[in-house]
């Protein structure tokens, strides 16, 4: 290959090369718009460099044996203002929508991966709420239908009870009274009795013996 055609080969690979470099920006850009945290700036920042890097180096070492020519950077900056003039427009658009695909079908993955989940979450709490709702309504018709009419029934027998033990109270305190009169009436009467029978077995006198 004769210098002229190796440098003619040269300085179409640098345009080649050049255009290559504006495509990756473009997607830097695009990277950096969609994800706009400093992280993925940072993340977005340290490959566009290593693309442009790495491409440089390829080119020169590909075709002009890593040796650096000024039609080196002249192909460059033909390749990149081309590609600004005429291609810009649609590699932006192509690159817009092949991360929105792919952003699209991460969601859509995304969606079917956590779906069964979401359902069961979805239909616990939908049956903890029923269970919720079935708790409270149990627990009023327990205290309307059982509870109340119970404690109702349960002070009406205690006060009716209580009235029975005052009846009976009553009752028993009168024949207690009573009985306790005739008795004491009764052991009054007898202890006279003995009293006197033992006062007249002392002062009767004493029997004489028989008389031979």
């Amino acid at each position: 290959m004769t210098p002229v055609v190796q440098q003619v080969y040269g300085f179409v690979l640098s345009a080649v090369g050049g255009l290559v470099l504006g495509t990756a920006f473009d997607l830097y850009r695009t990277l950096v718009r969609v994800g706009r945290r400093r992280w993925w700036v940072a993340v977005a920042d340290v490959l566009m460099w290593i693309i442009g890097a790495g491409l440089f180096f390829l080119l020169l070492l590909w075709g002009h044996w890593g040796e650096v020519r000024f039609y080196v950077f002249l192909g460059l900056a033909g390749g990149l203002a081309v590609y600004y003039r005429y291609m810009t427009e649609e590699v932006r658009a192509f690159w817009e929508g092949m991360l929105e695909l792919i952003l699209h079908l991460l969601q859509t993955l995304g969606y079917l991966v956590t779906f069964p989940f979401i359902l069961l979450y979805r239909s616990g709490r939908r049956a903890l709420r029923w269970l919720y709702l079935t708790g409270g309504r149990c627990r009023r018709w327990s205290r309307d239908r059982l509870w109340t009419p119970l404690r109702k029934a349960a002070s009406h027998g205690k006060a009716r009870l209580g009235r029975m033990s005052n009846q009976s109270r009553q009752f028993f305190g009168q024949r207690t009274a009573v009985l306790r009169r005739r008795l004491g009436r009764g052991t009054a009467g007898m202890g006279q009795r003995f009293s006197g029978r033992l006062r007249a077995l002392w002062r009767r006198p004493p029997k004489q013996p028989p008389t031979p």
